[in-house]
């Protein structure tokens, strides 16, 4: 009876831990499935009211009024950057007039995203520091402006291609495939974004915090020498984005203060990420008088000091907050050809912040469980509740400019914007306040002349709308629209001669501009030059046959 108590003794222990170890594997699985799972299915709930949403913004001069993003030479011409350009020319071919179809790839993009933030943390602590880590990242609403906003995707695609490059560096062990496959796909990022020319510092990063940089530098020779073509490329255009600013606002880009324009910028995207309240196209209401700068450099020292001692101290956090520092780089340029502050620009560097937000909760959690989950799903919770809301201020025009008129009332974009909203429902008193609002907040403002010109001519206010015009075009004498609305102006008063000269320039600035050849005909046809006002006519026909305009006039000329 002894002997086979004891047997029985010692078989219990084997069969406990043959138990353990099959729970502990269903655990795995679990993890390993359920929680992208989960991850994926909250990018949908937050994501769902976006599907829908109509072109706004760059998206309508960049996608429905830019024909050329349908033809295989504008993919061509963009070789060394043709990613953008061949998804944009594979979608037109379906169905260019949708605006769903573009934004699937961003929401898809997101969800993929979100995932390979799960296994690369995953990798770097445990699975539940992973799971917190994406799932925060596929709710937070400061990528909103990344994922609905079409135009701005292209932050969150960089961002795919590159973590698919960091995951096979970490997964190469020797195996030459995967090497190159990490190469290639931080090529493919380089090719979508300029930003992701500082992203090759993550590998240095990394060997600096987890692996072995005596041994493995190397190794980052490939990535650090596309990045240094890329950057002078991106050089070559760098005169090109200043005249393209300066012909917009009348002026230079501004020289900014490093050390007003840092502090604030990196204090604000932290503001952000832990309040995500005043979110905006436009982050304009960045004034730092004395005490708010003074607070916002000590947050700046206070986070700048603790990636520095951490460095000696906790990979972890160093590794974090790095990964939030060098997202943002690009974009705090002291020459202005950027936004100070912009959400899409935060898209790479919140991987850092909810990096250590996993991190961190994973070290409380083991002695304050339940408050630590509870705050968890209560944040999680409440910060997809601000998704859906803020999706649906891109839901339209209309919707995005009023959400940004409140939130940026100091800049003069917004109310040049708001401006369209009031003219688009027929309040002409109001759109005129608007844009007479955006010129107040800057006089060189070229856009909001014209604008205004145009609603002082549907008010009847021609003289007033002849001077807008005429100030437009000498701000910006890129703009061809106040030519042409000088040209209907001179046609109504009888002065064709004037009328024909303001079109005809209209056509050698934008030579695709069919109303200005219609226009053309007309002219010549009222001056009685009836073998050149045939001969616009035709021009218009053979673009659009079913123009009825031309179509009259072609009759009228026969007539005589």
């Amino acid at each position: 009876m002894v002997l086979m108590g004891k047997k029985k003794w010692r078989n219990r222990p084997k069969k406990n831990k043959d138990e353990e170890e099959k729970k502990s594997e269903d655990l795995q699985k679990l993890e390993k499935y359920m929680y992208p799972a989960i991850i994926t299915l909250l990018v949908l709930i937050c994501y769902f009211n976006a599907f829908n949403n109509a072109f706004v913004s760059d998206d309508v001069y960049g996608i429905v009024n830019n024909p050329a993003i349908g033809q295989w030479k504008n993919v061509t011409s963009q070789i060394l950057k043709f990613f953008q350009p061949l998804l944009y020319f594979l979608i037109y071919q379906i169905d260019p007039t949708n605006p769903t179809l573009f934004r699937v790839v961003n929401i898809l993009v997101h969800i993929g995203v979100a995932n390979l933030v799960f296994i690369l943390v995953r990798r770097f602590i445990n699975p539940t520091a992973a799971f917190i880590a994406g799932a925060l990242f596929a709710v937070h609403p400061i990528l909103v402006e990344s994922v609905s906003w079409i135009s701005g995707g292209i932050y969150s695609w960089y961002t795919l291609f590159f973590l698919l490059s960091f995951y096979y560096y970490l997964a190469k062990d020797n195996i030459t495939w995967r090497y190159y496959l990490s190469v290639f796909f931080f090529w493919m990022s380089l090719v979508i974004g300029v930003p992701a020319i500082v992203l090759s510092g993550v590998f240095i990063l990394y060997e600096l915090s987890f692996g072995n940089i005596v041994k493995k530098w190397l190794w980052s020779i490939p990535y650090f020498v596309l990045s240094g073509l890329y950057a002078l490329l991106t050089f070559r255009g760098y005169g090109t984005r200043v005249q393209s600013l300066s012909a917009t606002n009348n002026a230079a880009p501004e020289v900014l203060n490093p050390m007003i324009q840092v502090p604030v910028a990196i204090s604000e995207y932290i503001r952000l990420f832990l309040w995500p309240d005043s979110l905006t196209l436009y982050q304009s209401e960045l004034s730092a008088p004395p005490f708010e700068y003074s607070i916002r450099l000590l947050v700046f020292l206070i986070v700048f000091g603790v990636t520095v001692y951490s460095f000696f101290k906790n990979k972890h956090i160093f590794f974090g907050l790095s990964l939030f520092f060098l997202g943002l780089l690009p974009t705090l340029t002291p020459i202005s050809i950027a936004w100070v502050v912009a959400e899409r620009y935060a898209y790479f560097s919140v991987i850092g912040l909810v990096y250590l937000v996993g991190y961190g909760l994973t070290r409380l959690h083991k002695k304050y469980d339940g408050i630590v989950y509870g705050l968890l799903l209560l944040t999680i919770i409440s910060l997809s509740i601000r998704t859906i809301v803020r999706n649906n201020d891109w839901h339209n025009e209309d919707n995005l400019w009023i959400a940004t008129v409140k939130t940026s009332p100091s800049d003069p974009k917004s109310h040049n914007n708001m401006g369209d909203v009031y003219a688009r429902h027929g309040d002409l008193e109001n759109a005129a306040r608007a844009f007479e609002n955006a010129i107040k907040l800057n006089p060189g403002y070229p856009d909001a002349h014209h604008n205004l010109g145009n609603i002082y001519m549907k008010l009847g206010k021609t003289k007033e709308a002849k001077k807008l015009f005429e100030r437009a075009i000498q701000l910006n004498p890129t703009l061809w629209q106040p030519h042409q609305n000088l040209g209907a102006i001179y046609y109504n008063e009888g002065d064709y001669q004037n009328a024909l000269e303001e079109n005809l320039t209209v056509l050698k600035m934008n030579p695709n501009q069919l109303s200005a050849y219609l226009n053309v005909g007309v002219i010549y046809f009222q001056l009685g030059d009836k073998a050149r006002a045939k001969k616009y006519f035709e021009i218009v026909l053979s673009a659009d046959p079913n123009n009825q305009m031309a179509q009259q006039g072609m009759i009228e000329l026969n007539k005589l």
